[in-house]
């Protein structure tokens, strides 16, 4: 009977966060754009259930988490542990910096209090490099753009990570660096010379849109990711990382941007279609993998609330 109890829970859990993920057209609200030069971000608003928590940055700021090699290194696991009685949120993508490499986290994770030592799933993002910086990961405060995240959920592979990465080096930097890290990116002389004229435009959107809890971004002709959190302090705390990681998928190319409002509804609708396979995580919640006729993406859901959930265009 235990068993039985057991399996209905189950069914009962992802039936009802599917039809959680379907109902997001009915909830969001595309607000009008905003654009700096190339890059178009429309804000969105989401009136579901909302829960708040302390993000990755937070955490390491405060030394309330741990984030190490497992053993003696591992290209793609680390270990994390959660040191406060608070359940801090990992975000896909996020990017940690140190120890023999820095890596990016591959799925949306919560990490529950005084988790102990957990796996972690990542990749690499610094293909040049395997000695210790540290014995500790430090927070980037830096998230991979669109498309290295875009690869990451479609290929699962290493190497197209890797490739994505030094593509996008070539693109903006005209060369690769010493270890082809994503950061590098940032640091480069071509990205802060253009930064300005997006992140001074684009800075404070939460700010300006209390209600916002998520983004449509679009470059040039084409929508690039949504990005939708059930909450909007969670967006708040994170906007400064994804909105760089914006800024690095438009500078890739030059068109100026034509995606519409209509355009950006369509693809919002996207989620009343999509499929969901429920797939591991080692945090709390429920972590499902999106598949749509036009893209691919993630749902985190806990108790009944939306935490993250992100969609790229096929």
């Amino acid at each position: 009977m235990k068993l039985l109890a057991a399996i209905i829970l189950v069914f009962a859990t992802t039936a009802g966060d599917e039809a959680l993920v379907h109902s997001i057209p009915g909830k969001v609200g595309v607000l009008d754009y905003v654009q700096a030069e190339n890059l178009r971000i429309y804000p969105l608003t989401y009136s579901g259930s909302a829960k708040t928590f302390m993000t990755l940055k937070t955490a390491l700021a405060k030394d309330l988490i741990v984030v190490k090699e497992k053993n003696e290194g591992d290209v793609n696991t680390v270990v994390v542990k959660n040191k406060s009685s608070s359940t801090i949120f990992v975000m896909a993508g996020e990017i940690i910096k140190g120890a023999k490499q820095d890596r990016m986290i591959e799925n949306d994770l919560l990490i529950p209090p005084n988790s102990g030592w957990i796996e972690v799933a990542v990749y690499c993002t610094e293909h040049g490099r395997w000695h210790g910086e540290s014995k500790k990961f430090a927070a980037a405060d830096i998230s991979a753009s669109p498309s290295i995240r875009a690869d990451a959920r479609k290929e699962k592979s290493q190497s197209k990570v890797w490739e994505g990465v030094a593509g996008i080096q070539t693109e903006i930097m005209a060369s690769r660096s010493a270890t082809e890290a994503f950061g590098d990116i940032y640091e480069s002389k071509s990205y802060k010379d253009k930064r300005g004229a997006y992140y001074k435009k684009l800075k404070d959107l939460p700010d300006q849109h209390p209600s916002m809890k998520g983004v449509l971004v679009c470059v040039g002709d084409d929508i690039v990711c949504v990005d939708l959190f059930g909450s909007h302090t969670v967006l708040a705390d994170l906007w400064p990382k994804l909105l760089e990681s914006y800024i690095v998928e438009a500078m890739r190319v030059s068109d100026k941007g034509s995606v519409s409002l209509s355009e950006a509804k369509r693809f919002i609708d996207e989620f009343r279609k999509v499929d969901l396979e429920d797939i591991y995580t080692p945090g709390i919640g429920d972590l499902y993998e999106i598949g749509s006729y036009d893209g691919k993406g993630s749902a985190l859901i806990y108790k009944g609330a939306l935490v993250h959930t992100d969609l790229f265009p096929d």
